[in-house]
């Protein structure tokens, strides 16, 4: 029996975040924020992006959209 993950209750929340600012002269700056992740489990959020990204470019799975905010 699955559980509807709106009756969780959540316990503690993470984050990872970037900001990549371009600017008019043609430089840009990257800026990361982290609150909460240790320095292991980063590089396993990162490798696991990375293997979803490569799998989206060779078609095997499709982008979810579920938690991404696409800004053009």
């Amino acid at each position: 029996m699955a559980i509807e993950k709106t009756s969780l209750k959540v316990i503690k929340t993470q984050k990872w975040s970037f900001e990549l600012k371009f600017y008019e002269d043609g430089t840009s700056t990257l800026t990361r924020e982290n609150d909460g992740f240790n320095p292991l489990e980063l590089l396993g959020l990162a490798s696991k992006a990375q293997a979803e990204i490569l799998q989206q470019i060779s078609g095997i799975i499709k982008p979810t959209t579920t938690n991404r905010v696409i800004i053009e």
